[in-house]
């Protein structure tokens, strides 16, 4: 599964990061790379709080400045950030 994943300066504090698929998934960090590291974190333990499937649209391939994120029981298989 691809999600996109935004990473944009934010104005005053360095950086914030969002997945616009996943409402109220958004971090801030003072890096480009932080900011890349702990939305990762958040997208992991937001899809694992859920408790239902993800809706089949989420499961579709996004275009550019997505990150693969996978499922906890993936873990150990390495993330993937596309450019």
């Amino acid at each position: 599964m691809q999600l996109v994943v935004k990473i944009a300066p934010h104005e005053g504090f360095g950086y914030r990061a969002w997945c616009p698929a996943l409402p109220g998934c958004y971090v801030f960090a003072q890096t480009h790379e932080e900011a890349k590291a702990r939305i990762h974190e958040a997208v992991a333990g937001y899809l694992a709080s859920l408790d239902v499937s993800l809706p089949r649209e989420l499961d579709r391939k996004l275009r550019t400045n997505t990150v693969e994120m996978r499922h906890p029981s993936l873990a150990g298989v390495p993330l993937r950030a596309s450019a």
